[in-house]
C-alpha cells in the first residue's frame, strides 16, 4: 500500500509505489479524527495494491507504528479503516494497470535517455579536452617550424660567409695577376 497526506509524503508496504504523485486537492479524510484516547487528525493513504488501485482510505495516524513505538506511547493499536472511494471496476482495474505500465515504460525511456545525455556529455567534455590538447601540440609544432628558417637562414649566412672568402682571394689573386702581367706587357713593350 502506499499513501498520500496533506505532507505529500508516499510510503508503500509492498514496494508498489505509485507512478504519479496524487493532488492535493483530492486529499480528504473521513472521518476527521481517530477512536484513540488521544483523537489523534485521521490520514488518508491510497491503496495500490491489485485488488484495490486506486483507491483512498482513512486511517488513524497509529495503525501503522511500530509495536515497540505504540508501547512507548503507551496507546493501541487504533483499528480506523474506513475506504473512502467505491471500488474500480474490472475495466477500470484493467486500464488502471495498462496505463501504469505504460507510465513506467515512458519513466525508463526517460532514464535511458538521460543515462545516454550524460554519456554523451562526458564524451563531448574528453572531445573538448582532446582538441585542446590537439591545438597545443600544432601551436608548439608552429613556433618550432618558423624558428627553423631563421635557424637556417643563420647557417646559410654562415656557409656564403665561408665560401664567399677563398673566392674573393681567388678573385683577388687574379686581379693581380692580371695587372702584374699587363704591368710587365707595358713595361716590355716601352723598353
Amino acid at each position: 500500500m502506499a499513501s498520500t497526506s496533506s505532507s505529500t509524503t508516499v510510503s508503500s508496504y509492498n514496494n508498489n509505489r505509485p507512478p504519479l504523485p496524487l493532488d492535493e486537492q483530492f486529499y480528504s479524510p473521513f472521518p476527521s479524527t481517530c477512536n484513540c484516547p488521544d483523537q489523534k487528525e485521521t490520514v488518508q493513504h491510497v491503496s495500490w495494491k491489485p485488488t484495490n488501485p486506486l483507491r483512498r482510505f482513512t486511517v488513524c495516524p497509529n495503525r501503522f507504528k511500530d509495536v515497540k513505538e505504540l508501547q512507548k506511547c503507551k496507546l493501541c493499536k487504533c483499528s480506523l479503516f474506513e475506504w473512502n472511494d467505491t471500488p474500480l471496476t474490472d475495466f477500470q482495474k484493467s486500464m488502471w494497470f495498462r496505463l501504469k505500465g505504460m507510465v513506467q515504460s515512458l519513466e525508463n525511456q526517460v532514464q535511458s535517455l538521460e543515462d545516454q545525455v550524460a554519456r554523451l556529455e562526458a564524451e563531448a567534455a574528453l572531445m573538448v579536452d582532446l582538441q585542446q590538447q590537439k591545438d597545443k601540440i600544432i601551436a608548439k609544432l608552429e613556433a618550432t617550424l618558423a624558428d627553423k628558417p631563421k635557424e637556417k637562414a643563420k647557417k646559410v649566412k654562415k656557409v656564403k660567409k665561408i665560401c664567399c672568402f677563398p673566392i674573393s682571394v681567388v678573385v683577388f689573386s687574379l686581379g693581380v695577376f692580371l695587372i702584374a702581367w699587363w704591368l710587365r706587357a707595358c713595361l716590355a713593350t716601352t723598353s
